[in-house]
């Protein structure tokens, strides 16, 4: 045990510092396709990045104080229809095929997600019934990565639908789980915004390299 207190004999520590080098491997592999796809000093791009972090950080602030904050809070005052509420929750019925108690639950999440995000409860239900469907989370697995989805869609300004679709198959083709999903979104945020080319150009094109 160090100074700090930390025993980095324990079965814990070395299980931590293997997934930190998993998930550096993984990232590192999602940034090498990113390259090769379009030629991206991915390095020159990260120092980019650190020059403009606190730019960014205090941008990041004032646009949750002053613009997303509003925006969610009047999202969430928000009277739904109830043809747009019972829509939405149909969605999640229709493409997971859950029934009972199941279904109510990620109904329940559905309702979270129009209730405390700026989105529709269409694209609440779509999120919740395909990401469920193609990766199996329930719960707050569930809930979270379809909150993430959301505003990846919405950040790009590509269909939720095609996104979840697409970095499904980008996952799958690397032999990735829902787990490393939220860092594949990042990635192809970041790289986007970048080089100007769109998400799913970017997700298109590790698709195809992952199967050369």
């Amino acid at each position: 045990m160090d100074a700090s207190g930390v025993d980095k004999n324990s079965e814990e520590y070395r299980k931590l510092q293997r997934q930190i080098i998993e998930t550096e491997s993984k990232l590192k592999t999602f940034k090498s396709q990113l390259k090769e796809i379009g030629n991206v000093d991915l390095k020159a791009l990260s120092e980019q990045l650190k020059q403009v972090g606190d730019k960014a950080t205090q941008i990041g602030t004032t646009l949750t104080k002053n613009i997303t904050g509003p925006i969610v809070a009047v999202g969430a005052a928000s009277v739904k229809s109830f043809n747009e509420v019972k829509e939405g929750l149909n969605i999640v019925a229709q493409k997971t095929g859950a029934t009972g108690q199941e279904l109510d639950a990620m109904q329940d999440s559905a309702r979270n997600l129009a209730k405390t995000l700026p989105t529709s409860f269409e694209d609440a239900g779509t999120a919740v019934g395909e990401l469920n469907t193609r990766f199996g989370v329930t719960g707050q697995e569930l809930e979270k990565l379809s909150e993430q989805y959301i505003k990846f869609a919405q950040v790009n300004g590509v269909d939720l639908n095609t996104s979840i679709d697409e970095t499904q198959k980008a996952l799958s083709a690397f032999g990735l789980s829902a787990a490393e999903a939220p860092q594949l979104l990042d990635t192809l945020t970041r790289a986007g915004q970048l080089t100007g080319a769109s998400v799913d150009t970017l997700t298109s094109g590790l698709i195809q390299n992952a199967n050369r």
